[in-house]
């Protein structure tokens, strides 16, 4: 925990623990579909808390750092799971330019995982 009350180490296990990883991810392991969707869930919930702390300590370096390199292992995940299993949300496409967003089944769909 810092001075600021934030405990990173939590958030940071935390997502490992979600991920399945105990090394920093993405891990370059095969994945099915399933546990690249909860690593990305992972990872956007440690965001989303991150900005919430920031709101309240926009001057906190170590929790900006934090956030900024979670931020690209989830773009990198992200982009992993297009290129695999096509757009994750309606914001993207695939990376031949087409658009299959609404093609079965949804990504948080059991049978999609």
């Amino acid at each position: 925990m810092n001075g600021n009350g934030m405990n990173y180490e939590n958030l940071e296990n935390g997502y490992r623990n979600a991920c399945g990883n105990s090394g920093s991810c993405p891990c370059g392991n095969s994945r099915n579909q399933g546990a690249l969707f909860e690593e990305i869930r992972a990872l956007s919930f440690v965001m989303d808390e991150l900005r919430l702390y920031l709101d309240t300590h926009p001057k906190s370096s170590e929790a900006l750092r934090f956030f900024l390199e979670t931020e690209e292992k989830r773009k990198g995940l992200l982009a992993d799971y297009t290129a695999q299993y096509g757009p994750i949300d309606s914001y993207d496409i695939n990376d031949d330019g087409t658009w299959s967003w609404l093609n079965e089944p949804m990504p948080w769909k059991a049978e999609a995982n």
